[in-house]
């Protein structure tokens, strides 16, 4: 198991809070006399205003992201921030922008008093954004920035704030990752616009989850004869997902050859998912590479029905499935593959 992963299982998790009460005060830097709202949990709430200052009050299970709305026509101005239970005080400044040769309103917000979530989201994202200073790389950063993460939230799995970084930079992660993450969670941050917006993406890509019972498809194999990966039920399958047209698919094809020639016949299979959209050219490919194993392709591209079922963003991409048709691993190759398979195999 990877290490972000490993690590995510260990954490505990944090019990569920009560709904508590809050005030947020606040005055506004330069004047504005119309409406102010304060937008949360989707709904926008009206405050009172008087003399440039206004005043908001309700009740919130946990600290929550907020935004201040000013009654302006579009664009709408708009700022940011998380509010706390208890008292919190904020400063608001509001500027003229021109965008597209049309004026508008634009907002920042300062808290100046109470906002622990805020303080403790500032603080974050500066810690991080040092230790990535000089890194230009922008696959380095976005992994660093993931570990980062990862290696926070299992240190502090009850914090909102840490949790709303992860769904702001979901990208970063798997769906493997995202749904481990969200494993950690309780129920209040479940709750959370955050631990909302990973679920709904865990949830979009439940059919490729690690440890889930893969579904079923068929497509024709390079004879136009249909070959479903049930009728492979009883080995270790790697559906492997390239294209003739896919250099790095093309250049990984040797060592994926040489781990099927060493496992073949003991219990290991591999089902080639072309994105091909020319039957010639992934004829001739699979010639050219020397490819003994089954393929398979609807020749719709990127519209492959498999590759879209299973989020293939990229090629090449793999998920191996056990004997029962549940995906054990997924994006292993090279030795990776080959101890994995090790592995399980008993080899």
């Amino acid at each position: 198991m990877r290490p972000v992963l490993l690590a995510l299982f260990i954490c505990a998790l944090q019990p569920a809070k009560a709904q508590q009460p809050f005030t947020l005060h606040g005055t506004f830097k330069t004047p504005y006399t119309g409406k102010v709202y304060l937008r949360y949990n989707k709904q926008n709430h009206p405050g009172t205003t008087q003399n440039g200052a206004f005043t908001f009050t309700g009740s919130i299970l946990q600290p929550v992201k907020a935004s201040i709305v000013l009654d302006v026509p579009r664009p709408t101005a708009r700022t940011e921030f998380f509010i706390d239970p208890g008292e919190q005080r904020v400063v608001v400044d509001t500027a003229s922008r021109v965008m597209g040769g049309d004026e508008y309103l634009s907002i920042s917000a300062v808290v100046t008093a109470g906002g622990r979530s805020q303080a403790a989201l500032e603080r974050t994202e500066g810690e991080i954004s040092g230790k990535m200073q000089g890194i230009g790389d922008t696959y380095i950063r976005k992994r660093m920035m993931k570990e980062e993460l990862t290696r926070r939230f299992c240190e502090d799995p009850g914090s909102i704030v840490l949790l709303s970084l992860i769904s702001d930079h979901a990208s970063n992660f798997t769906a493997d990752e995202l749904h481990a993450l969200y494993q950690l969670t309780d129920d209040t941050l479940r709750r959370s616009a955050f631990g909302e917006n990973i679920k709904a993406l865990v949830d979009k890509n439940a059919a490729a989850l690690v440890g889930t019972v893969i579904q079923d498809f068929a497509q024709p194999d390079v004879n136009g004869k249909s070959l479903s990966l049930a009728s492979l039920r009883g080995k270790y399958v790697l559906v492997d997902f390239w294209a003739s047209w896919c250099q790095p698919c093309r250049s990984e094809n040797p060592a994926l050859l040489r781990t099927y020639q060493r496992f073949k016949g003991k219990g290991f299979e591999i089902l080639g998912v072309s994105l091909d959209a020319q039957k010639a050219s992934w004829l001739k490919a699979i010639a050219d590479d020397g490819l003994p194993w089954l393929q398979v392709s609807d020749l719709r591209g990127w519209q492959n029905e498999a590759a879209k079922r299973f989020k293939i963003k990229y090629i090449p991409d793999n998920i191996l499935i056990d004997p029962e048709g549940r995906i054990i691993a997924k994006d292993l190759h090279g030795d990776a593959l080959a101890q994995k398979l090790q592995m399980v195999l008993g080899i």
